[in-house]
């Protein structure tokens, strides 16, 4: 086949990679964080992200079964893209909330105080940063920020703080108390206008902020604010219109009272389901496709993959840099750039999907008994074994990696930790998936799939237990790089083992069962697990313990494998001869040496 002929035909997954998993990195890197401006916590969050693998873990091998049984992979391809278009799409037309600046006043003996909770901010480092955050405006240890300070009190708080205030001048608010017989539950609203605040004096006392009031000033007159004893006004809103840096920092969005009956939760619930089920099928049924396409050159797959990361790179930090723009001096981030990213990416990619000419695989004999002994052979279900522990170690990545990050760093370096962040990707990216799904196949080709799993196994393990003894959280950079390993090498691998040992007609059930296991098993593990010893033994720990476990499997996989090597040996597809010249596709999984010779003269 000629050079150009070739081109074409491996365009079309190319450029599915990069605009698919360009338009999902415009928004899905977010989603959990986008979550709190509809006023739904962390809690609820954390479980649905536990759950929702398990959708992944049914569906991919369920639609992965229906597209070879029915000889329909392209169709249910191009059904799945445009349910994931439309279905992100949803997501912008979920109701944000509108943040709050809600405090309590207290009238103290000497000095009185607005407080707000800053529960989350642990004790320590954080709570210094938070401080020094609101800080950021203060020009001087004497300088006064002034607050306009409204409280609905009921007509007995009102009277108790007016009882014990100390002072000749009384605010205006004590004497318009109305007849002393109201009823002591009715509210009413009263003002407190350009209240002095001393920002630079702002400490945190067992997670409450305590803003000192030094004066309050009424028309022409100023006065202190002091009680003989204390006296809480508990449902205050306050505006600190000359210090915009205090106003934001104070600013705060309000969780639902029950997020469980809320409508917009459970909308999002069941948007953030169906995405991830068509993530799931349309990520295997391509992978299928694309090694339909590959032909007799199913070692160039991770050249093809190496598009997804590159889509994914670039476009989650031009996303993320437009939401920061559009959203400076907001609590509330626009989202609006992400979605005109995806309705450009995903459309453009439902085209080229739509264009993707694939010939059907023939029509599966028997298709249930001849992936259950495919699963059943010992080396199979060894490796779907290792696939799950892999997606452990993945979920853990996935969700803690940037907790971790701040976590470990100092004040200083809180300053800068979403740029830190940032590069964390980019280095992901660019420095570890991109090169090393370009040269997987060199990998697949030296070491054999049996050996790459090993090879990701121990890659894992001493990236977590290098992650467990760093201080400083800009040492992480350099061991990013070992993403290249543990995803660019990992996910060929994975792939097109799937590939190579499916049954004829059967590529996407199978691709689709080793997704499952890696993301649908593994992945909802590594959250759960993750969380709950993150939370119980700290997550230096957490990271050292998942980092020992996995070299220890690492050692027992290698040591399995070489006991069922020579006794067990998978039935694999014809032979293809541009894969190994000659030799049963599998020989390489029979023979764990090295050495295996693949057909590198073709154009990729």
């Amino acid at each position: 086949m000629g050079l150009d002929a070739v081109n074409r035909r491996l365009l079309s997954p190319k450029l599915h990679y990069f605009l698919y998993f360009g338009g999902m990195a415009s928004f899905w890197p977010f989603v959990t964080v986008f979550a709190k401006q509809l006023g739904v916590t962390e809690v609820p969050v954390g479980l649905l992200f536990t759950i929702a693998p398990i959708t992944g873990l049914i569906s991919m091998p369920l639609f992965g079964a229906i597209a070879d049984r029915f000889k329909m992979k392209k169709q249910l391809f191009l059904i799945f893209n445009l349910i994931n278009f439309v279905v992100v799409m949803l997501f912008a037309f979920l109701p944000t909330v509108i943040p709050t600046r809600n405090v309590a006043f207290e009238c103290g003996v000497g000095t009185s105080y607005l407080l707000q909770n800053r529960t989350g901010f642990q004790a320590g480092v954080k709570n210094k940063c938070n401080v020094s955050e609101i800080l950021l405006s203060s020009q001087s240890e004497h300088s006064l920020d002034l607050c306009n300070l409204k409280c609905d009190v009921t007509h007995l708080e009102r009277q108790e703080l007016c009882q014990v205030f100390l002072g000749g001048h009384k605010p205006s608010f004590c004497g318009s108390s109305g007849d002393e017989h109201d009823n002591e539950d009715a509210t009413s609203l009263i003002t407190l206008q350009n209240l002095q605040v001393k920002t630079s004096h702002a400490i945190i006392v067992d997670e409450i902020l305590h803003l000192p009031v030094a004066q309050v000033v009424e028309g022409e007159v100023e006065f202190g604010f002091s009680c003989s004893e204390k006296s809480i006004l508990a449902s205050c809103e306050v505006d600190c219109f000359t210090n915009q840096a205090l106003d934001f920092r104070l600013q705060k969005i309000p969780e639902a009272s029950n997020v469980y009956t809320s409508r917009v939760f459970w909308s999002y619930v069941a948007l953030v389901l169906t995405t991830w089920i068509a993530f799931a099928v349309v990520t295997s049924v391509a992978d299928a496709l694309c090694f339909q396409s590959l032909g007799d050159q199913p070692h160039l797959y991770g050249v093809q993959r190496q598009w997804g990361a590159m889509g994914w790179g670039l476009f989650s930090l031009m996303a993320g840099a437009l939401v920061d723009y559009r959203s400076q001096g907001s609590l509330i981030k626009d989202y609006s750039p992400c979605f005109y990213i995806i309705v450009v990416l995903l459309l453009l990619n439902f085209l080229v999907c739509y264009y993707w000419e694939v010939k059907e695989e023939p029509k599966p004999h028997s298709l249930g008994k001849s992936i259950w002994e495919l699963i059943t052979n010992p080396k199979i279900f060894v490796f779907i074994l290792a696939c799950i522990v892999v997606g452990t170690c993945t979920g853990l990545l996935w969700q803690f990696l940037f907790w971790y990050t701040e976590d470990i760093a100092s004040c200083e370096n809180m300053k800068y930790i979403k740029i830190l962040q940032g590069l964390i990707s980019i280095v992901q990216c660019f420095g570890g998936e991109l090169p090393f799904f370009y040269i997987s196949s060199w990998f697949i080709k030296t070491l054999g799939h049996v050996h790459c799993m090993t090879l990701v196994l121990g890659a894992f393990g001493l990236r977590f237990i290098i992650y467990s003894l760093l201080t400083n959280p800009w040492h992480i950079l350099p061991v990013e790089l070992l993403q290249g390993v543990t995803y660019g090498i990992f996910y060929s691998n994975m792939a097109s083992y799937a590939y190579v040992v499916s049954p004829p007609g059967s590529a996407a059930t199978v691709q689709g069962i080793v997704g499952a296991a890696f993301e649908g098993i593994g992945v909802g593990i590594g959250s759960f697990l993750g969380g709950f010893l993150y939370k119980t033994i700290s997550g230096r720990l957490t990271f050292r313990v998942f980092g020992v476990v996995t070299f220890s499997f690492c050692v027992i996989h290698h040591l399995i494998m070489k006991l069922i090597n020579r006794r067990f040996t998978p039935v694999a597809q014809a032979d293809t001869e541009g894969y190994r010249n000659g030799h049963s596709k599998l020989e390489e999984m029979k023979d764990m040496g090295a050495g295996t010779k693949l057909d590198y003269d073709s154009d990729t």
